[in-house]
């Protein structure tokens, strides 16, 4: 009588085990089973111990849209911050830098004015986490809006100044060379910006305890501060 499908198939497994365990017997010496229970059950404590002392604590990140597109610029998106849960050592988390985390989403396509896309953030784009693990990212989806890039000359204001000279003198200050500069970004947002007669602003410069003339360069506060 013909054997039966099943009956084949269980064969099959037994000629399977019985090779490896042949293999093993052959490399490894004798006691497999006793050497095989060793080694599972030194995996299962280290993954246990593992478990139990590493602790997890949230931290707020920042999203940063990164643009690498040629004529589709960032509109808007949301959320802007997500909350971060992090699995580490206690040494570990406590010299993480949370400043230095963020959620970032890298745009290589394009796209066109107002569409609306949505993006879900994995551990892949937690950026310097260290060696702590990505337990847990909430919300986890981040929609962003899209707008056609633009390119606008826009006025610098003149920047503050803070502090007191020397001998109670008196300071000014004024531009070496222009007072504009070219931003680029979203058409919309920043047409609204110069009709509304926008100036960006710089950073103050500390004059306290300065006699002489001097020149320096003045950072610009960023348009995302300011809209």
């Amino acid at each position: 009588m013909k054997p039966s499908l099943w009956s084949r198939f269980i064969k099959w497994c037994g000629f399977v085990f019985d090779s490896i365990t042949n293999f093993i017997s052959r490399n490894f010496g004798s006691n497999v089973g006793l050497k095989i229970f060793a080694f599972v059950l030194s995996f299962v404590i280290i993954y246990v111990i593992s478990e139990r002392t590493g602790v997890v604590k949230e931290f707020t990140v920042p999203v940063k849209i990164v643009m690498n597109t040629k004529n589709t610029a960032l509109s808007s998106y949301s959320p802007t911050e997500v909350q971060v849960e992090l699995k580490g050592t206690l040494e570990d988390l406590n010299i993480v830098d949370a400043s230095l985390l963020s959620a970032e989403i890298v745009i290589r396509d394009d796209y066109a004015s107002g569409q609306e896309i949505t993006r879900k953030l994995y551990s892949t784009n937690i950026r310097n986490n260290g060696n702590l693990r990505i337990e847990d990212i909430t919300p986890d989806r981040i929609n962003i809006v899209f707008d056609k890039e633009a390119r606008y000359r826009i006025p610098v204001a003149l920047p503050k100044l803070e502090g007191n000279p020397l001998q109670g003198g008196t300071a000014s200050v004024r531009f070496v060379a222009g007072n504009e500069v070219v931003v680029t970004g979203s058409e919309l947002m920043l047409s609204r910006l110069v009709e509304g007669g926008l100036e960006l602003s710089t950073r103050p410069i500390d004059v306290t305890d300065r006699s002489n003339s001097f020149e320096r360069n003045v950072e610009l506060i960023s348009l995302q501060i300011l809209v």
